[in-house]
């Protein structure tokens, strides 16, 4: 499943994923709230969760059993969107990051 474009991010989001490919693209979504909380149930999965601009990823209650966890918009100050990560990980990748630039190309 591919969220991308503009849409309208809610203050809570669910991802129950099994066995699949989940990319939430916020960039250019419409974001109402400081905070957005993003519960997690994935088995054998991926999630990528691309960020916003000045946007930040939390990660404390998320617990991974043979997963990887890579989190590239971890806080550094400023008064960004929150994202808020919280759940179970089985098997699965987890990557949150920014938009990826190079020359006039944007992934």
């Amino acid at each position: 499943m591919e969220r991308k474009g503009d849409w309208v991010v809610p203050p809570r989001l669910i991802v129950d994923a099994k066995a699949s490919s989940v990319k939430l693209d916020c960039r250019h979504a419409v974001i109402r709230s400081g905070t957005v909380e993003i519960d997690l149930n994935l088995i054998a999965s991926s999630l990528e969760v691309v960020l916003p601009e000045g946007a930040y990823a939390t990660d404390d209650n998320t617990d991974v059993m043979a997963s990887s966890l890579s989190n590239h918009a971890s806080y550094k100050g400023g008064t960004g969107i929150r994202f808020a990560f919280s759940g179970k990980a089985k098997a699965s990748s987890v990557t949150f990051r920014h938009e990826r630039r190079f020359l006039w190309w944007r992934w």
